[in-house]
């Protein structure tokens, strides 16, 4: 029974340590605000993908390229950065949260440009609405 447990013990001690293997910082490191905003582009662009490829066709927009180009990096780095902050969950958590709330933020902006659009087309209506009765009036 001891030999048991010390087998169960042995190897659940070599499991903790395959999993503490972590992957090695990258030379070309993207910083860590950089990359945040590279997460948000590629959620913008994935958010365009479903919505509006044609578009993007039609402007000869290849979404990769594109982010590579705006950011100054090659898809090695993005890949490597990538994998290197993927592997440490709490930091790689940290930014999605923040592109979250990037997104959530500009959608909230959004939504109030087309609530003030909304309300300016009213009262513009409403305007030439008035002034048409009074016209007919006369």
């Amino acid at each position: 029974m001891k030999k048991r447990a010390f087998l169960i013990l042995l190897l659940v001690l070599e499991f903790a340590a395959c999993k503490k293997q972590s992957v090695e910082k990258p030379e070309n490191l993207i910083p860590e605000k950089k990359m945040t905003d590279i997460l948000f582009d590629v959620a913008l662009v994935n958010a365009a993908r479903g919505v509006g490829m044609d578009v993007l066709k039609e402007h000869h927009i290849v979404p990769d390229t594109y982010i590579y180009q705006k950011h100054q990096i090659d898809s090695l780095q993005f890949a490597e950065s990538n994998t290197y902050y993927a592997a440490n969950p709490s930091e790689y958590a940290a930014m999605y949260k923040d592109v979250e709330k990037r997104l959530k933020d500009m959608k909230e902006a959004q939504g109030k440009a087309r609530e003030e659009e909304r309300k300016t087309g009213e009262t513009s209506g409403a305007a030439k609405t008035k002034t048409d009765n009074e016209e007919e009036k006369e």
